[in-house]
């Protein structure tokens, strides 16, 4: 899902009746767990926190990207991009840009 969407209160929700929420969350969601969202980072640090089956995390590579999951834990997996250049990132972000690309691309032609 798309962080516009997204909570903490409703991952809780769909996990409860069998359906796994993994996407991107905004900052400023109430909520949110304040040490994940104010924590500081370096490039390709990454820092999460799983609590009741969900799990929220910040990841930064260019920019911050903070994401939740209940299907994915703070997993961290090797991935190369195009250019063969091997790099860490979070399993549930490989997994929201896998499904997702598409209708974020779409989403921006509009």
């Amino acid at each position: 899902m798309d962080n516009y969407y997204n909570s903490i209160a409703l991952a809780k929700k769909l996990l409860l009746k069998g359906t796994y929420v993994t996407g991107t969350l905004r900052a400023n969601r109430k909520g949110n767990p304040s040490e994940i969202t104010s924590k500081r980072l370096a490039r390709g640090e990454t820092v999460s926190k799983y609590s009741g089956g969900v799990t929220v995390g910040k990841w930064r590579d260019k920019r911050d990207v903070l994401f939740i999951s209940t299907e994915f834990d703070g997993e961290m997996v090797q991935e190369e991009n195009r250019r063969g250049e091997s790099k860490q990132k979070p399993k549930a972000i490989i997994m929201y840009n896998k499904y997702m690309s598409g209708i974020d691309r779409q989403d921006q032609m509009l």
